[in-house]
Order: C-alpha cells, then structure tokens, then sequence
C-alpha cells in the first residue's frame, strides 16, 4: 500500500525516542524496530533506504539515500522537505561528501583518494556533466566490483546528489610513473574541479 511522506513521519514521530536510544534495545527489539521502519518507508518510495548516525550530545543523524539512482531522487527530497521539526534529530537528504582524504573497501580492493588521479574528459555535446579518466597505479583490469569501488570513493568525494547528477560516465586506466608531469590531477582535488565545473 502506497503512503504519503506525512505518513511516514507520522510513524517516526511515533517511534523518535526508541529509535534515538535504539543501542540500549537487545539485539532482537532493535532489528525489528529497523526493519519496521524500513518497510514503512518503503511503503512511500521502494528505492529509498535510511541511515541512523552515531549517538552524539546532540543526537542523531537519519540520512536518507537512494544510492545514487535518479528515479528516486524527487521521492527523497519530497520525503526531507515534508520532515517535522525533531528535536535532537538531523535530518539530511543523501549520503554526504566525506572529505578529500576519503577511503573505501569493497570486496577485495581497498581504495583511498592519495592513490588515485583523474584527467577531465570534455563533451562538447553536454556541457552539463562531466566525465573522468581515473588513474590508479595497481589498475590492471576492470571488473564490476571494481568499478563498484571506484564509484563509491567518487561518491565519497562528491557527495550522493552530486555525484549521480553531475559525473556522466567513468573509465579507468594504468597511472604513468610520474602522473604530476602530464595533465593528471590528484583524485582529491576533484571536489574543487566540480565546484569550479558547476560554477563556469
């Protein structure tokens, strides 16, 4: 059954302080109050999941993510922008950027920024997005769970929303001995490159 994002904060308002304090539940009370909430808010958008952060003194961040998939980017801010005011919660739409010096695992690789570098690759056709040759010196095939891991350290570097609206494609490549003295550009430096993109 279909609901609306109203309905959903209703049900949130209802469950905010087991949830605030949902480490001090037993394993089994916790589960189930997660996947409670999670069939309700998938009740309202199947492709949208949430993320509880850590405890803090000033509470808790719920971030909602559709793990980059467009169809469901409306449904998700639809959801944030109809949230109550709640306090001790943060609410915050999409998985955000975590900074230059980002790193990922994911199945067999481990990826980090200071590894990797990028050369633009220009569209003169779509001047709204961008495309990326990403060097990495251990690069010696592509396989799915490594571009897995590549667009997941992109998306560590740009944030959710950015990185699904703005990067276009990507394609991955062996890093010359000494990357600095050709046109490449250290991976970390990419958050500054999209602002600049966007702003141009």
């Amino acid at each position: 059954m279909k609901i609306q994002a109203e309905d959903f904060w209703k049900f949130f308002q209802q469950n905010s302080d087991t949830l605030m304090d949902i480490d001090s539940l037993e394993e089994k009370q916790a589960d189930e109050l997660l996947e409670k909430t999670d069939k309700v808010l998938k009740q309202y958008s199947e492709g949208i999941d949430f993320e509880l952060g850590d405890l803090t003194t000033k509470g808790r961040t719920l971030t909602f993510t559709a793990h980059g998939d467009t169809d469901y980017f409306d449904d998700l801010i639809s959801l944030c922008e109809n949230a109550p005011i709640l306090d001790f919660w943060d609410i915050t739409a999409f998985k955000p950027a975590k900074g230059n010096n980002a790193a990922i695992s994911h199945g067999k690789y481990r990826l980090k920024t200071a590894d990797m570098w990028f050369r633009p690759m220009e569209n003169p056709q779509d001047t709204e997005h961008i495309g990326l040759q990403i060097g990495w010196k251990r690069f010696e095939k592509e396989d799915e769970e490594l571009l897995v891991a590549v667009y997941s350290l992109l998306e560590a570097l740009l944030g959710e929303y950015d990185c699904a609206t703005l990067l276009d494609y990507f394609e991955l490549s062996p890093l010359p001995e000494k990357p600095q003295e050709s046109d490449w550009i250290p991976l970390k430096e990419l958050p500054q490159y999209a602002e600049w993109f966007l702003n141009s």
